[in-house]
């Protein structure tokens, strides 16, 4: 099992090339052991590049508990860099995922996304979470955000409201959503700090999460594209976008893409 280590801002991947003959078939079990920090690969999710009939390549993304999610926006930017470095095409890509198709562009360092238009956008949203009440926004990027405006964004409950606002009734026909705290630092940066559902732990960058929070940021009216969004692990990705006060278009995300190692996986890799 050949593989390679990526990381997108902290957020990190093993990545299999499935193209192959006889493809993968990892079960559930065999995702979340690769991704056990300290006890194998580890890492926040697992990328299968495989063949597409509508793109040069299609993504099949798994969180690190074994589940399937439609859209990873780092996850696509490390594929991305993958297929450049593979030579599968050069200077432009298209990738189908499970939320629609995806234009990756090769920047210098970094690699440019063509995301999708916001599928439902809900503000000011209230929950009931225990003797709690939670107020957020809701937004669906091909991918689900409840955003939580939080001003003391270093201190904010990540981890104490994180796991069970992720699950919470609200969510129920989305499988659940990735909850995200920001503070609007200007008009033009967000800081934000993000749970994800399928990870079950804070991440150190999202790049669904940032095109999210950039968007509902727009929409409350607080700032305006193009948007620079920092992120836990210490880096930046921006987000450009078209906003006539009641649609987006063309939505864009741009970020670091690393390869950080490759090699092949030991049988004992998956044992719990």
């Amino acid at each position: 099992m050949h593989f390679w280590k990526m990381t997108a801002g902290g957020n990190d991947f093993i990545l299999f090339d499935n193209r192959l003959s006889p493809p993968l078939n990892l079960s559930p079990s065999d995702i979340n052991s690769l991704c056990r920090r300290r006890l194998s690969v580890g890492a926040d999710g697992i990328i299968l590049m495989e063949k597409s009939e509508q793109a040069n390549i299609k993504m099949h993304y798994f969180n690190a508990d074994g589940s399937s999610a439609p859209l990873c926006g780092n996850g696509v930017r490390c594929l991305a860099r993958l297929a450049f470095e593979k030579k599968i095409a050069r200077g432009k890509i298209t990738i189908e995922t499970g939320a629609g198709i995806i234009i990756a562009e090769h920047r210098g360092e970094n690699i440019s996304l063509k995301m999708l238009s916001p599928r439902k956008l809900e503000l000011n949203v209230t929950l009931q979470l225990g003797d709690k009440v939670i107020e957020g926004h809701f937004i669906d990027v091909g991918a689900p955000f409840f955003l939580i405006p939080y001003q003391d964004i270093e201190n904010c409950p990540v981890k104490e409201l994180g796991p069970s606002l992720c699950r919470h009734s609200f969510f129920q026909s989305y499988g659940g959503s990735n909850v995200a705290f920001f503070k609007v630092m200007d008009r033009g940066s967000i800081r934000l700090r993000v749970y994800e559902r399928g990870v079950e732990e804070e991440t150190l960058s999202c790049g669904t999460g940032c095109l999210a929070v950039s968007l509902v940021a727009a929409a409350l009216g607080l700032t305006e594209a193009p948007i620079i969004c920092h992120t836990q692990g210490g880096t930046s990705i921006k987000v450009n976008f078209l906003y006539d006060g009641e649609k987006f278009s063309n939505p864009s995300i741009e970020g670091d893409a690393k390869l950080i190692y490759e090699g092949k996986i030991h049988p004992q890799a998956l044992k719990a």
